[in-house]
C-alpha cells in the first residue's frame, strides 16, 4: 500500500479543549481500524515519542512548536493510516501490520515562524519521519534559511535541496 499525500498549507486553529490523544485517535478511528485497540494505543505512543508531546495535553494549551508537531503527527497518520485493514480477517492469525511512510507537502507552512520554532520542529521529528518511518517531506518555502539554521543544520533532514525561480530550476543539491 502507498501512503496518501497530505498537503499542509494553512495554520488554522485546532479544536479547543480537546486532548492530543482524542484529536489523533479521531484520525485513526476514521481509518476503520476498529477492532484493534492495541494497535491504536501502540501507534499513539509511538507518535507521542517521536513528536515529543503529551497525549493528555489539550490543544488550546500548545506552544507554537507543539502546534506544528501535533499538526505534523496528524498529517502523518492521515497519510499512512488508511482504510486498508478493518480487522475482519482471522483474528487468531499472528499478523504484522506495516504502514507506508507518510508523504507530506508543506507549502510555506512555517514561513511565518521564528527560526527557533522551526528548529524545534525539524530537529525533533523530521529525521524519524524520513529515516525510521520511510516518509517523504517536501517543504516549499520562501525562507530556506529557517530550515538550515541552528539545530537543523547537519541533522540530515534535507536529503535534497532544489532552488527554483520563475518555474526554472536554479540549483539542485
Amino acid at each position: 500500500f502507498l501512503a496518501k499525500p497530505i498537503l499542509l498549507d494553512d495554520r488554522s486553529p485546532l479544536p479547543s479543549s480537546v486532548t492530543i490523544q482524542s484529536y489523533l485517535m479521531d484520525c485513526i478511528t476514521t481509518a476503520t481500524l476498529s477492532s484493534s485497540s492495541g494497535f491504536k494505543e501502540v501507534l499513539l505512543q509511538e507518535v507521542s515519542r517521536v513528536f515529543g508531546v503529551s497525549l493528555e495535553q489539550t490543544l488550546d494549551k500548545l506552544s507554537p512548536s507543539e502546534y506544528y508537531k501535533v499538526r505534523l503527527a496528524h498529517a502523518c497518520l492521515k497519510s499512512s493510516v488508511q482504510p486498508f485493514w478493518d480487522g475482519s480477517n482471522d483474528s487468531h492469525c499472528n499478523r504484522q501490520l506495516h504502514l507506508p511512510g507518510p508523504i507530506l507537502l508543506l507549502d510555506e507552512w512555517m514561513d511565518v515562524e521564528t527560526s527557533q520554532v522551526v528548529g524545534n520542529v525539524v530537529s525533533s521529528c523530521w529525521d524519524t519521519i524520513v529515516q525510521e518511518w520511510g516518509g517523504i517531506i517536501i517543504c516549499v518555502t520562501h525562507k530556506p534559511h529557517l530550515f538550515l539554521n541552528g539545530k537543523t543544520e547537519g541533522t540530515g533532514s534535507a536529503k535534497r535541496k532544489v532552488t527554483l525561480s520563475a518555474g526554472k530550476i536554479l540549483s539542485m543539491v
